[in-house]
């Protein structure tokens, strides 16, 4: 596995180490150990340019992902996944704003990216295509993937929820009490209509 990430940003340090060790156990868990994959953590004037050269858009953003994946000849080094790209100063507003670390933050978008690296892509409105969640109406609907098959969907809900009983405090409660309700439900024979 050969994940390389680079921090243009002098006056910020992050734990670059962490968010390999992060997206190494990622990427394992995924069945991906010989992946290869870049990061790169920039300011909004770079990340400005990059989103209006690739994307038509004159304005900053939080994530830009770069799929090896696609295209004519995505077979020839699968390992290749792509390239990352983050503005720091984005993502400590996106921190601010929810209430959570400037890291929490940072792996929620290198997840992001990562998704987008893997082929999946925005599920939002018309025009909303990969990397454009234009037109959306709240950051959960911008955020939404559709992957390609039921396999894939299947995969991204088992992490979703794995992610939101670790980071959520009060997600163990809920999925508990989900699980208790199934169970009673299963064992009672139990249906909605009843």
């Amino acid at each position: 596995m050969n994940i390389r990430i680079k921090n243009t940003l002098r006056k910020r340090r992050l734990p670059s180490a962490a968010y390999g060790k992060k997206l190494t156990q990622l990427l394992l868990s995924l069945g991906l150990p010989d992946a290869e994959l870049s990061v790169m953590f920039i300011g909004d004037r770079a990340m400005r340019a990059l989103n209006h050269k690739w994307r038509g858009k004159d304005r900053t953003t939080d994530v830009l992902s770069f799929p090896l994946r696609e295209g004519r000849f995505p077979h020839i080094q699968p390992e290749m996944l792509g390239d990352i790209v983050i503005s720091v100063p984005v993502a400590v507003r996106q921190a601010d704003e929810a209430g959570h670390s400037l890291t929490v933050e940072i792996e929620r978008l290198l997840v992001h990216g990562l998704v987008h690296l893997l082929g999946y892509d925005h599920d939002g409105p018309p025009g909303c295509a990969s990397n454009d969640a234009d037109g959306a109406e709240t950051p959960e609907e911008a955020c939404r993937m559709k992957p390609k098959n039921w396999v894939q969907r299947a995969n991204v809900a088992i992490e979703g929820i794995i992610y939101a009983v670790k980071t959520q405090r009060h997600m163990r409660y809920h999925l508990f009490a989900a699980l208790a309700a199934l169970i009673l439900g299963l064992v009672l024979n139990i249906s909605r209509a009843n």
